[in-house]
């Protein structure tokens, strides 16, 4: 099986077509919350997506729609439908109250890169897990790479690495054939959700390609 290299795009178009599970949905929805050139192109997606069914018979219409309802809703905690580009929601509830108590505990720590588990009851699939960490200003992160997926969610600050600089709102996204030892900013710590999950796999003869 080969893996499926996946980027911020495949993310939005996956949740704009309602197919994205949680907890990836709950994350791209906070990216979605924080970021206004992600909230652009997921606008564009949706768009994309209502022109392409206008223009398939209408027996075929039913097979394209995105999901169930249920899968539809978004993962930012607001219950629209994900076809429903409208305001996007505060923090969601089932994330506020352990991201709170993730930030205090990282705040008791004096250590210049620190991390915390971070609870997603009931989100989480097997083989997944979500952490806060905190990088002080200036300092690095071990070199390091990765066995699945890593969603790395920017919530203040920013840092750089060898592929780019992400700041509030950004998301990155690596797989295992990437390494890197991210770096904070100067100026404030820099403050992420991280999201470990198993790589995709994709089957034979198909390949999906990612940003």
């Amino acid at each position: 099986m080969e893996a499926v290299r996946i980027g911020p795009d495949d993310l939005l178009l996956a949740r704009a077509a309602g197919t994205l599970a949680p907890p990836l949905d709950l994350l791209v929805g906070l990216h979605l919350r924080l970021s206004p050139r992600a909230r652009a192109r997921y606008r564009l997606f949706l768009e994309l997506g209502g022109l392409i069914l206008q223009e398939l018979p209408e027996d075929r219409r039913a097979l394209a729609e995105p999901g169930p309802p249920e899968r539809r809703r978004r993962g930012d905690g607001s219950g629209n439908p994900a076809s429903s580009p409208g305001a996007f929601a505060p923090l969601p509830g089932v994330l506020a109250d352990p991201y709170s108590r993730a930030v205090r505990r990282l705040s008791r720590c004096r250590d210049r890169v620190a991390r915390t588990p971070l609870a997603w009851p009931g989100l989480l699939e097997p083989g997944s897990r979500a952490e806060l960490v905190r990088i002080a200003p200036g300092a690095a992160m071990p070199r390091h790479g990765h066995s699945g997926l890593e969603l790395t969610l920017v919530m203040r600050g920013g840092y750089v690495d060898e592929w780019g600089r992400f700041e509030t709102g950004d998301l990155q996204v690596c797989d295992g054939r990437l390494t890197h030892a991210p770096r904070a900013l100067w100026g404030q710590d820099c403050l992420c959700i991280l999201l470990h999950a198993p790589q995709p796999a994709a089957a034979p003869p198909a390949r999906s390609g990612g940003s």
